[in-house]
Order: structure tokens, then C-alpha cells, then sequence
């Protein structure tokens, strides 16, 4: 097991937040952690980054608290940004300064695979943006890979393309937890998802065999489990 949760309860005054979540994270998994909007699926991701603190309940990253644990994860957060005169030798600098587990083989690998060009971040389109944050973040040799909206920005064609490349080069003794509205995309990929409510509560956390088995889909189980729930 990589990591955990355990009744971890964590609110904002909005009202926002999550609700006694427990689930675990293992080795060879890649999870999606799929909600309506404000349903906590970044909260979730922070907490288990250590950015943020639960009020009660325990959460355990590689056996330790994860402010002790955060050098074993990669967080691509959704409004994660860089300076706009960064390019991609920039990136390496800073992600290498950072970061010890940052593999600059792996970074250029990626960068080339996903066709990112080598301009500044302000010379870039919006999606040629976002793929270099996701090569940047999967250039680390991280337990854990934190993706939140990853594929934002990101056009139809191209998305498919991006998740078929980063599963070619995913070490399977790590773990991916994805949050993404781009449910239909990233099906094929999952073995397992966790739906998380408007409320802030787990709902369902089911492997993809078991929904393949009753002939669903994860887009499909995910309006089952939440398609009555208010957006």
C-alpha cells in the first residue's frame, strides 16, 4: 500500500469539503477520482499532498504523515502555473533544483513524445502548456502521482494520444489517482474508481472489472452513482 485515508474529515466556511473519507491507494494502480464540481476531489489530492490538514481522522503517505511522506508524491495541481518566460530547459532547471527524484532523460523523452515545442510557456498554446506541466510532473520518480485535471486545455485528439504515451512510460510499482470530468477518455486506462458526492462522501469505489462484468462503462457507473446529485 502506498497510501491511505481514514474517516479524514476536512471543511471550508463555503460549506465545501469532505466527509469521513477512507480508501487506500496500491502499488500497480491507476485510480480516477471522479466527482461533481465541489464534491472535494482537490481537497482530497491536497490533503493527501500534505498542502492542507484534516480536522480529524489519519492519513498515512508511504507509513508517514504526508508533510514526512511528500517527497514520495508528484502533484499536478489544476491551477498550477509557472512563469511565462519558462521553456522546457527552464522547467528542467527548476524541477531538478526542486526535486531529486526528477529524471531528465525521462523529461525529454516526454517532451518529444507528446511534441512539446521548445518555446516559452507564453509562446505556447494552452495545451501545449498543460503537456509540458504533465511531462514535468511525470519526469519525477514519484510512489504516488497526483493528477488533477490533467487533460484541461487539452483538445479530443490529443487527449487520447497524452494518456496512451504516459501509460507506455508508467513504472506499474507506482500509483496514478486522476481526477478528470474527461471521464469517457480515461476509461479505457482505470482499474479502479472512486466517486466522491456533493457531499463530500465516497459513494462507490469500485474496480473496472467488476463494472465491465454488469456491462457499464465508468462513464456509465458514474451516472448511476451520481446522476441524481445537483451540479
Amino acid at each position: 500500500m502506498i497510501a491511505s485515508f481514514k474517516q479524514v474529515t476536512k471543511h471550508y466556511s463555503s460549506g465545501d469539503g469532505v466527509e469521513a473519507l477512507s480508501f487506500s491507494l496500491g502499488r500497480g494502480e491507476i485510480i480516477g477520482l471522479l466527482g461533481l464540481n465541489g464534491a472535494g476531489k482537490t481537497t482530497t489530492m491536497k490533503l493527501m499532498a500534505g498542502m492542507l490538514h484534516p480536522e480529524s481522522g489519519s492519513i498515512d503517505v508511504m507509513g508517514k504523515s504526508p508533510k514526512a511522506g511528500r517527497h514520495h508524491v508528484a502533484f499536478l495541481g489544476d491551477r498550477q502555473s509557472f512563469p511565462s518566460w519558462m521553456a522546457p530547459r527552464d522547467m528542467h532547471k527548476f524541477m531538478a533544483a526542486f526535486y531529486s527524484d526528477f529524471q531528465p532523460d525521462k523529461f525529454y523523452l516526454l517532451l518529444e513524445e507528446l511534441d512539446v515545442p521548445h518555446k516559452r510557456l507564453d509562446q505556447m498554446s494552452k495545451g501545449q502548456r498543460q503537456k509540458l506541466k504533465i511531462v514535468a510532473t511525470m519526469a519525477r520518480k514519484a510512489d504516488l502521482y497526483l493528477l488533477d485535471e490533467p487533460l484541461s486545455g487539452i483538445d479530443l485528439v490529443a487527449r487520447t494520444g497524452i494518456l496512451k504515451t504516459l501509460i507506455q512510460y508508467w513504472d506499474e510499482n507506482t500509483c496514478v489517482l486522476i481526477s478528470t470530468h474527461e471521464i469517457k477518455d480515461i476509461d479505457p486506462f482505470l482499474d479502479r474508481a472512486i466517486f466522491i458526492g456533493s457531499d463530500g462522501c465516497i459513494k462507490a469505489d469500485e474496480t473496472t472489472e467488476a463494472m465491465r462484468e454488469q456491462g457499464l462503462g465508468v462513464a456509465d457507473r458514474f451516472l448511476q452513482v451520481l446522476g441524481g446529485q445537483a451540479a
